[in-house]
């Protein structure tokens, strides 16, 4: 049964609201511009990564779980996830906002290392290409967030997530199958979240950053 699923992933901390806004209170042009772009890229590569991740789940289905229905599956396990109003959650500081992606994104990481390393140990696995595909491309992800953060002199990341040690090690390989789909249906809940945010901040940045009497 699916109910058989382990709650094991951690639910992300929500920061302490801060006042003002996080970014610098004034910025040059070339700085907006810099912001505008790395916002553009990383709205590209969250589209690109949700792309890959939905088809990494379609080949996983039909292969590993025929028949499986993720509407079950939805509520299996603790995954980070932002218990917040949008209306609260836009009127937070960028920096806040980018922390809870960025830790977000450490948790999905490592717990995509393990699939990967599950999947290293399967013979002619047909997972594991485009498995490699999302893992690249997270990590790639979440080195643009960290650079973002760079700007406002943003505090470090979480350090990665210490995986519990039955995580894909059940009584049943069936089981290991569900508990690495569940992850990857989150993964792609959170990236559709991601992908709205990079949307937003793209169109924020002038908001935050107004310009300096030198530059204007």
């Amino acid at each position: 049964m699916l109910c058989a699923c382990l709650h094991i992933l951690p639910v992300c901390a929500f920061p302490p609201r801060t006042s003002g806004v996080a970014f610098r209170g004034v910025a040059s042009e070339e700085e907006k511009l810099d912001m505008r772009r790395e916002f553009d890229n990383s709205l590209k590569l969250a589209r690109k990564l949700l792309a890959e991740t939905r088809s990494l789940i379609r080949v996983f289905m039909s292969e590993r779980l025929p028949g499986a229905h993720l509407d079950l599956m939805k509520n299996q396990g603790d995954f980070p996830k932002i218990s917040i109003r949008n209306t609260q959650w836009l009127s937070l500081p960028i920096m806040e906002r980018l922390r809870v992606l960025g830790d977000s994104f450490h948790v999905y990481s490592s717990y995509l290392e393990v699939i990967a390393e599950y999947e290293r140990s399967q013979q002619h696995s047909s997972i594991e290409p485009g498995l490699t595909n999302v893992r690249l491309d997270l990590r790639d992800l979440l080195h643009h967030v960290q650079h973002q953060m760079s700007f406002a002199h943003g505090t470090p990341l979480s350090k990665p997530v210490q995986i519990p040690g039955h995580f894909l090690h059940p009584s049943s390989t069936w089981k290991a199958q569900v508990q690495a789909l569940i992850t990857l249906r989150h993964l792609e809940q959170f990236l559709g979240r991601a992908v709205r945010e990079f949307t937003l901040l793209r169109f924020s940045v002038t908001r935050h950053f107004p310009t300096s009497p030198a530059a204007s």
